[in-house]
């Protein structure tokens, strides 16, 4: 989001991909995407030889006249795909694959945000933003907010373990990461839940410190997709995917910090 000269605030900036007239209703809908649409139609078999993540990062923003803000990484991306930094292939990506696969792969390994914002691409650890309040009084029942639905995923509230595999072939040691969590919910033989989920990833050339750190990292992102929350509120352009949101007034444990994942925006004649 930006504000231009005018005082207007642009919550989107990007392509038109298709237009649909509707002469009954008096209407043309356009449909498009963000800047992002540059790098998700730009196929490459590019290698990037002894770069850094945030190297290949900007190189790609640059190419097609986006800002980079880049945080720096130091592990050369080879790495993630082979047994030797020398090598010049990407591995599993040296087939034809897309500018913005491949950044979405990287940022996944680093564990950063990516996304684009009018034309700057954003490449860095997800931020600390100023919480947008969520604020409810019970009975009588007040929110400043409309429509407002808790959910709760029964089963991510099992108990979930989350374990990294990781192989060198250049040392010939294998290393395994583990990470786990109670259950938070109530578990009853009845339903199997006191059965742990068990998630297993695989990611190469990891050593037993880096292991343990990608299994944290992904057990809680599981946990946090545990509750989630949905609501209706008048137009504030404060509000973005990626802001951190709190609720606060329910008395429960739905009372905790969430973040904005999808932002729907309408405007009518009447609102």
């Amino acid at each position: 989001m930006s504000v231009d000269d005018s005082g207007f605030s642009s919550i989107v900036l990007g392509n038109v991909d298709s237009t649909e007239w509707q002469p009954s209703a008096g209407a043309v809908v356009c449909t498009g995407r963000d800047l992002s649409s540059l790098l998700i139609e730009a196929p490459t078999q590019e290698t990037f030889m002894n770069r850094t993540a945030s190297e290949v990062a900007t190189v790609l923003a640059g190419r097609h006249g986006l800002t980079p803000r880049v945080t720096a990484t130091t592990t050369p991306i080879s790495r993630f795909f082979e047994i030797d930094k020398e090598h010049t292939t990407l591995g599993r990506h040296h087939y034809t694959t897309t500018e913005w696969s491949l950044l979405t792969f990287l940022a996944k390994c680093e564990g950063f945000d990516l996304y684009v914002t009018g034309t700057t691409l954003v490449f860095a650890p997800p931020g600390n933003a100023t919480p947008w309040a969520v604020k409810v009084q019970m009975n009588p029942y007040v929110s400043n907010v409309m429509d407002l639905s808790l959910h709760h995923s029964k089963t991510l509230a099992r108990a979930i373990s989350v374990e990294v595999l990781s192989f060198t072939a250049k040392t010939g040691k294998t290393v395994t990461g583990k990470a786990a969590s109670g259950g938070t919910g109530k578990q009853t033989k009845a339903d199997d839940s006191t059965k742990p989920l068990t998630y297993r990833y695989i990611f190469p050339n990891l050593s037993q410190d880096m292991a343990n750190q990608r299994a944290k990292t992904i057990l809680t992102d599981l946990k946090n997709h545990e509750r989630t929350m949905s609501f209706s509120a008048p137009g504030d352009t404060a509000l973005l995917p990626r802001t951190p949101l709190s609720l606060t007034g329910t008395g429960t444990v739905a009372d905790q910090p969430y973040f904005a994942d999808t932002v729907t925006r309408t405007i009518d004649f009447e609102g």
